[in-house]
């Protein structure tokens, strides 16, 4: 019952994360409000080698960006990829903006980690600090929402114009009773 760009009334915080590949980056802006409800806003990718300045500054101009009078309160960027770019662009936008690395199985759902090395074993100045969760959880927090009845709180909803490409992305992995673990049986699962 909404549009993508529209902002439903009552969504009153916009959350944005980004999953960084090599020549490019995939982005989910979703608004939330109390009891864990979720409206999807926007989604797409932004092109360029994610190893040049040029991809960042588009990063930048999204997080200033408005939807009806509001910003992205917070922007979570996967650093297993270009974990160097990621964490100058998370110094850059302080206080908005974290790193994230999801892992299989973690002994809580997620931890803040401080990294005090570079990968060329460097010494950070302040240090940089990285956020956690455990992949196993959110990917079936994501699929319970998926069935969650629309209406009461928690419900994880996407515009009338949603694409065929991002819904794809949503289901491209599914749990294994077997093994306990996910596994990827789309090509993609960025949006995930």
């Amino acid at each position: 019952d909404y549009q993508s760009g529209q902002v439903p009334v009552g969504f009153d915080k916009l959350i944005c994360t980004i999953d960084v590949q090599k020549n490019r980056v995939y982005y989910v802006i979703r608004a939330w409000r109390p009891g864990m409800s979720s409206r999807l806003i926007e989604w797409g990718e932004l092109w360029g080698d994610t190893d040049k300045p040029e991809v960042w500054a588009e990063v930048a101009t999204l997080l200033d960006q408005e939807w009806q009078g509001q910003q992205i309160d917070l922007m979570g960027i996967d650093a297993g990829y270009r974990t160097d770019e990621v964490l100058a662009f998370v110094r850059q936008h302080k206080g908005r903006t974290r790193a994230l690395m999801g892992f299989e199985r973690l002994p809580k759902p997620f931890r803040m980690v401080r990294l005090e090395v570079d990968k060329k074993g460097k010494t950070r100045k302040h240090g940089d600090k990285r956020w956690d969760f455990d992949t196993t959880i959110a990917k079936a927090w994501v699929h319970g929402r998926v069935h969650w009845p629309k209406g009461k709180d928690g419900d994880w909803l996407i515009p009338s114009d949603i694409t065929e490409e991002y819904c794809r992305h949503i289901v491209a992995e599914e749990f294994s009773e077997d093994t306990g673990k996910w596994n990827q049986i789309a090509k993609r699962n960025d949006y995930l």
